[in-house]
Formats: C-alpha cells, structure tokens, sequence
C-alpha cells in the first residue's frame, strides 16, 4: 500500500483545451486550438483583442464615428477602418426625373423631356397666341395675341375671368378667340326695322361710330364699324366668358332684348337677332326694333 499514482497540478479546467475531459476534468470553454487564425492586427477594431495561431493580437483597425455622406458631383471615398452599421448616406426626394433636364441622368434618374434650358427663348406676350402659354428665359409666358391683335398688359383688371375679352381701354373690348373689336359702351340704341327699306336705319346708325363717339379713343375712322353677323354675335354670346345682359363682362352695358344683326332671313323680309338674355336667335320682322352693338374687324 505504500506505491501512489502520481499527480499534477497542472490538471485542471483552464489547461484543458475545450470539449475535452483528462482524468474526469472538462476543458475550459475558453481554452481553444487558434491554429487555425489568420487575421491581422489590422483586422481587428483598435484596442480589441484576439488570439491567432497561439499569439495574442491588439487590433488597429480605425473604428469609424457613425457618419452621414451626402452625394455631390464628385466621387467621395469612403474611410477604411470599421463601420459599426449606423452610417447612411443621404437620401433627396426632389431626386426624381420632373425635377431634371432632358438628356440627363442624376444617380439612375432620367430628366423629364419637358425639362428644358429655356434661356434661348425672346418671344413676349404679344408674340404668343392668347390661350396659349410658354416658358421663356426661366418664365413663364401668357399668350395676348390673337390673329394679329395684341393684348399686352396682363393686369388682372383689364381681362375677363378666363381671359377672352380683353379692355383696350380706348372705349374697345377685344375678343381674343376671334380677334374682334367691340365697342364697349354697348348699345348705341334701338332701331326698327324697316324691310321696305334696303338701307335700314340701324345700318346708318352705327356709320356714325368712329373715334371721338362717346369715349372712343381708338382712332377708328367712319366706316370702320359694323353690324354683327348673327355668326359673330352668336359666338360672343356663347362659350367661355359669355356675355350675356346678366353678365356683361366687360361692356359697359348689355342688352337684355334682341339685338340687330346683319344677317338677312331667306325671304328678305326678315332679319336675325339675339336674345341678350338667353342667347338664342330669332327672326326681326317688319316694324319689330331692336338694339344695336357695333364691331369692327382688327387693324393688320
């Protein structure tokens, strides 16, 4: 009884290597085989440690301060080190293709062919067509031209709400979808209608307008002014900015009754008007009266 099995006290837990036993002792979960390591100081996140194949290693790899990248024009690097994740790069949400110039793409984004450099452009408001609307120079354009009529202020004050009629301000209304000059006063008066007569007396009358009438200022000479085609008057009654008694618009009066035209029934014995209330038309017969709006054609 006197032989022994020897010890050592080396045999203990943090010698042992992990998922090992020796004499009934487990290896600590820590003591592992790092041969199979290959990483450098330079791998690692500065002030970390770590062991590769048997040696301790203190990395120095920069770590990174979480950090936002905006895009530019130019190519930006990004810094070598460790990034923990919560960097970004910014985001636009005016980065989309209308807000970019044909023929150029910015980050994948195509420009939107109606996104054009309108610096060459010189044409003014009286060169476009009324209605019509144009981007020149960075601004945009109203149209005052019609059929060779130009209607250049574009104060509010001398328009009709949708910009049909137009106050010349010399005692003339003009009428931009067909380029008409009206009088603004209205009614020069109502006359009957005599069919025995070739030479009615409202086409007599309305000879008598021309510049110096009233508050005409538009230097329009004798001659100049003329009845309406029932065509004419029909289409001033109707559509947008529609002039009608209720809603003169810019005249300064507006019948309510019917209104001379220059148009002859088939029978010649008849004359056509419109209605100033309704805008419907009807026929003017023998001794009937009615009032009269002269118009005349722009100047070229």
């Amino acid at each position: 009884g006197t032989g022994k099995v020897g010890g050592d006290a080396n045999l203990k837990s943090e010698n042992i290597k992990a998922g090992t036993s020796i004499f009934g002792v487990s290896g600590n979960a820590n003591v592992v085989d790092t041969s199979s390591g290959d990483a450098t100081a330079a791998h690692i996140a500065t002030g970390k440690k770590a062991w590769v194949a048997g040696a301790e290693i203190t990395g120095n790899m920069p770590v990174i301060t979480p950090t936002t990248i905006v895009p530019g024009a130019a190519t930006q690097t990004i810094p070598a080190g460790y990034h923990d994740g919560t960097g970004e790069v910014s985001g636009d949400a005016n980065l989309k293709s209308e807000n970019i110039k044909a023929g150029t793409t910015i980050f994948g984004v195509s420009g939107n062919p109606a996104v054009v450099d309108t610096s060459t452009g010189n044409a003014t408001p009286g060169a476009i067509l009324a209605g019509s609307q144009a981007w020149v120079n960075g601004v945009l354009v109203r149209g005052t031209r019609y059929a060779g009529v130009s209607c250049p202020d574009p104060d509010p004050a001398r328009w009709s709400p949708n910009r049909r009629f137009y106050d010349n301000q010399d005692g003339t209304i003009t009428d931009t979808t067909t380029g008409l000059i009206w009088l603004k006063y209205g009614s020069i008066g109502k006359f009957f209608y005599r069919a025995s007569f070739p030479n009615y007396p409202a086409k007599v009358e309305v000879l008598k307008v021309y510049n110096g009438f009233y508050e005409l200022t538009d230097g329009s000479i004798g001659g100049e002014w003329r009845l309406p085609s029932r065509r004419e008057l029909d289409h001033l009654t109707h559509g947008v900015d529609a002039v009608r008694a209720t809603s003169p618009q810019l005249f300064s009066s507006f019948p309510s009754g019917k209104i001379w035209t220059e148009t002859i029934g088939t029978m010649n014995v008849e004359l056509y008007v419109v209605d100033g209330t309704s805008g419907a038309f009807f026929l003017l017969e023998d001794n009937e009266q009615a009032d009269v709006i002269p118009v005349r054609n722009p100047r070229p």
